[in-house]
C-alpha cells in the first residue's frame, strides 16, 4: 500500500473522459533519476527544478539492482537532502527496481528496500537474460510475445507486497508498437487497484494523455494515479505535472 500522504486516487484529479479536472494539479513528481545511477543531473539540481517549478513532492527512485555499488552514497545524499529542505519540499527517497522473470522476485537488495520510502517496479530490458529467461537477447520478440512477457511480469508486481507503484505499464509495448491492447491495459489496472498498488502515467515511455483517457472510467474502482516523468535531467523534473495539468503550470516552461 502507499503511505497515506503520497496516495492519490485517480478520480480526484480526472474527470471520466480522461480530461484533468481544473484546480486539482498534482503538484509532485514521481521518478526522478541522478547521476548516482545513469541520470545525468545531481540530486540536488532536481530539488532546485522542483521548487523553481511550485512543486510539493519529490520522489527519488534511483536504479538500484542488486549489488548497485552507488546504494550507500544515494541514500546518503538523498536523506540530507530531506533534512535541509523539510518544510519547503517533500522529498521521498525510493528505488526502482527491475522484475526478474520466472522468479516472481526484483533485482534488488534486502537493504534497500529497508531504506527505501517507496518502491517502483518496472519491467526492463525485456528480452536480456533476468527478464527474457534463456532467449537470445538478439531475438526479435513479435507484437504476442512481448504482451504475453510484459504482462505477465507486470501482473507480478502489481502482487508484489513489496511494490507501491508499477513503473511504465507497458513501455516496453508502447516503444515498439504503440498502444496496448485497451483490455490489457484495464484488467492491470483492475488487479492493481485490488493489491492497492499505483500505476504510473509516465510520460517518458508511454502515451499519457491516451492513458488517462482509457482509464478514467474505471476511476471509481479505486484506481490510484502516479504522475512521473522519470526524469532523467534536473529539467525534466516536473515534465508529466506539466503534461497532464498544463492549466496549472502557466509559468513554468521556459524553466
Amino acid at each position: 500500500m502507499l503511505p497515506a500522504h503520497v496516495r492519490f486516487l485517480f478520480s480526484d484529479y480526472f474527470d471520466g473522459c480522461g480530461r484533468a479536472l481544473p484546480g486539482r494539479a498534482v503538484r509532485m513528481e514521481g521518478h526522478a533519476h541522478t547521476d548516482h545511477a545513469d541520470g545525468y543531473s545531481p540530486a540536488r539540481a532536481c530539488v532546485e527544478r522542483a521548487l523553481a517549478m511550485g512543486l510539493d513532492i519529490l520522489v527519488f527512485a534511483e536504479h538500484m539492482r542488486r549489488g548497485a555499488p552507488w546504494r550507500d552514497a544515494y541514500f546518503y545524499e538523498i536523506e540530507a537532502l530531506k533534512a535541509e529542505f523539510a518544510g519547503r519540499l517533500r522529498i521521498m527517497c525510493g528505488i526502482e527496481a527491475t522484475a526478474l522473470a520466472g522468479q516472481g522476485g526484483l533485482d534488488t537488495d534486502p537493504q534497500s528496500l529497508e531504506r527505501a520510502e517507496l518502491v517502483v517496479g518496472s519491467v526492463h530490458g525485456l528480452w536480456a537474460a533476468g527478464q527474457g529467461g534463456d532467449r537470445d537477447p538478439f531475438h526479435r520478440p513479435s507484437e504476442q510475445e512481448t504482451l504475453c512477457a510484459e504482462t505477465e511480469l507486470l501482473h507480478a508486481l502489481a502482487c508484489d507486497p513489496r511494490v507501491h507503484v508499477i513503473g511504465h505499464p507497458f513501455g516496453t509495448y508502447f516503444e515498439r508498437f504503440g498502444h496496448p491492447p485497451a483490455q490489457a491495459v484495464l484488467d492491470l489496472a483492475q488487479l492493481a487497484a485490488r493489491q492497492g498498488k499505483a500505476l504510473e502515467i509516465n510520460v517518458r515511455h508511454m502515451d499519457a494523455p491516451w492513458f488517462a483517457s482509457l482509464l478514467a472510467p474505471a476511476a471509481g474502482a479505486g484506481l490510484l494515479f502516479w504522475p512521473a516523468s522519470d526524469a532523467h535531467l534536473a529539467r525534466h523534473v516536473g515534465r508529466a505535472a506539466m503534461a497532464l495539468f498544463p492549466a496549472e503550470f502557466p509559468d513554468t516552461h521556459s524553466l
